[in-house]
């Protein structure tokens, strides 16, 4: 259930006497205007994001400008997408992305994307090694 969420300190500075909506409860409609709100937010920072993937979001963004990073679509971010041509473009750290539960929820997040007519394109540190040793070949 979302209802409880509203009830928690998203940022401690918030929770303070002086605030007006201190102590009071947010109907499931207004959490969800807010999670949705602190959803776009979050897609427009790059605090989220990896080193790595940030420099391979830096790279492809100068062929594709309209890329996201961070894009958030129902239940999932993509850590980059082109949302106009449905592609999604993840960074996988070799550790973190071979651990089983990782695995499995990349697995579920894969099916639903492609079953919502994306594509779904895989990258890691050595493809992103190739691409910045190759900008160039590539067109980049």
């Amino acid at each position: 259930s979302i209802s409880h969420l509203g009830q928690k300190a998203w940022n401690k500075n918030l929770i303070k006497e002086n605030n007006p909506l201190f102590g009071r409860k947010r109907s499931n409609k207004i959490t969800m205007k807010i999670l949705v709100s602190r959803s776009k937010t979050r897609s427009l920072t790059k605090n989220c994001a990896s080193k790595p993937q940030l420099e391979l979001y830096d790279i492809l963004l100068k062929r594709w400008p309209t890329m996201k990073l961070e894009y958030a679509y129902k239940y999932y971010t993509l850590d980059m997408a082109i949302p106009e041509y449905k592609i999604g473009i993840e960074f996988n750290g070799k550790y973190w992305h071979s651990l089983p539960k990782v695995i499995h929820n990349d697995k579920k997040k894969k099916s639903f994307f492609e079953n919502k007519g994306w594509h779904i394109i895989y990258f890691n540190e050595d493809t992103l090694k190739i691409i910045k040793d190759n900008k160039e070949v590539l067109g980049i």
